[in-house]
Formats: C-alpha cells, structure tokens, sequence
C-alpha cells in the first residue's frame, strides 16, 4: 500500500487491497475501486512511486463542511501553479506568465499567489501565507490544507488525534456490511491501520476506555433500529434509524436551525 500509480489519465495512491480489488484515492479527494487484475492490464497503467504524503481517508474527507472541501481544492490549484506553473499540474497546459518556472523563481511565483488571491477577496493572504500552505501540502497532503476550525466544536472525538479518528472512521468502514463486528474488533482493526500507516509506535494511541467511546461515537446506526422512548409513563418506539437515514438524504432541504441541533448531536454530516 502507498504506492502512487497511474491510471485512466490519472494519478492515484493505493489505500487498501482486499479480494482481488484495489482501493484508490486521487489527491482531489476522488476513490475508487478496481478489481487488481483490471487495473494491471488496463492501457496506459503504471506504477509511477510513493507520494509526498498520504491523501485524505475517504470517510475522513466526506466528513468535512462542503464549504472547507472546496476551499482546500482551490488551495491544492494554487499551489499546484506556484510550483509547476500550472493548476492542473505538470503537463496540464501553459503556464500563465506570473507563474512560469522557467521566469520567475519560486519566492516570486509564491508572492505573485498572495497578490492574486488578495485581489480576489481572500482575506489575509501574504507569501508567508502561501508558502506556509504550500508546505503543510507537502507534509500532510490535502488534509493540511483543509481549514480544522470547521472541524472544532461539540463532538464526540473530543481532542482525539485526528489520525486515530481516521483510523477508526476506515475501520468502521472496512467492516461496513459485515453479520456482526463487536466494538473490539473495530478497536483492534483501528489499532493495526495505525501502525501500518503511520508506522509502529508513532502515534500515541488513547486507552482503550476512551477508544471503546469513540468507536460507540461514530459507529452508524442501523436502518432497522428502534428507539424505545417514556413519556410521562407511556412507552413509545421510535423508528430512530429510518429517521437518521432519510434526515442524511434530505440534508439540503434542512433548516440551518435543525442543521446546528443535528450537529450538536455529534452528526459529522450535519
């Protein structure tokens, strides 16, 4: 897993493999799945080596505000043209003249991006701006560029480490449509995508108390459950899960009102 391939015009990095398919991400976001045999012998496929960094989990990634997933892909663009000359990345047209390699040297491409953007509405931008942006793309990949206080607020991660979060938002996917997964089994999985994505002992993990909350946090409710609820003595049973599934389904005709109390709930979607 790592590795950074090429396929259908496309640059991906390889996130999983599991029964003969192979899970993969795009640096704007995109996944796909494709079955190992398919994608080896599909034209124009190649392995073309390991990324600067790893791209956003899927399920790490849909969890960010519309609005902030935008943002950080306009971000992407503009560094992509500060430092190739070109938006869309090397090969991707002609670079407009302010931001030609070959005229202007990368302090100027970067100071030309801050007068730009400051041109263009974006508040506080300046080259130190743009280079601090540019360099957190290098570490951290498109989750760097991804504004965190969209992020912050009620929740139920608290100040969980955001890649044990992600750990365990993969782990509850990858065990999506399973008959039955106990919470240790998550727990254990999120433990071992840990280490293989960040390597042994690189991430202090929380106890296992605190990883058992999260899990139970953010592990979906089921389509088929009922809420059993009293009021003033009288039992009612709630369709709680069919509700939760269609309010997702209808999130944009939702009032901002019952928007803020859903994600006061915790309901990254929100």
């Amino acid at each position: 897993m790592g590795a950074q391939v090429r396929f259908e015009d496309c640059v991906w990095q390889v996130t999983g493999l599991a029964g003969g398919r192979v899970y993969l991400v795009a640096g704007d976001g995109d996944s796909a799945c494709v079955l190992a045999a398919a994608l080896v012998a599909a034209t124009g496929f190649a392995v073309i080596g390991a990324p600067a960094a790893r791209p956003v989990t899927p399920v790490l990634w849909e969890a960010v505000p519309l609005a902030a997933q935008e943002r950080a892909l306009a971000w992407l663009r503009h560094i992509r043209e500060v430092e190739t000359g070109l938006p869309g990345g090397p090969g991707s047209g002609t670079p407009r003249p302010q931001y030609d390699p070959q005229s202007f040297t990368l302090a100027e491409r970067e100071a030309a991006k801050a007068q730009e953007l400051t041109g263009l509405g974006w508040a506080r931008v300046s080259r130190a701006t743009v280079q601090r942006m540019r360099l957190v793309y290098g570490r951290q990949g498109l989750w760097g560029l991804v504004d965190k206080h969209h992020l912050r607020g009620p929740s139920p991660t608290g100040r969980t480490d955001e890649r044990v979060v992600a750990a365990v938002l993969e782990a509850l996917h990858r065990c999506r449509g399973r008959r039955k997964t106990t919470t240790r089994q998550v727990i254990e999985l999120t433990e071992q995508i840990v280490a293989d994505t960040h390597g042994p002992h690189q991430v202090r993990l929380p106890a296992r108390s605190s990883l058992y909350r999260l899990v139970k946090a953010r592990r979906p409710v089921p389509r088929g459950h009922v809420e059993r609820v009293v009021v003033d003595g009288q039992e009612y049973h709630h369709k709680f899960g069919v509700w939760l599934s269609n309010a997702k389904i209808r999130r944009g005709k939702l009032a901002p009102e019952q928007l803020d109390a859903l994600r006061e709930l915790g309901m990254p979607w929100a």
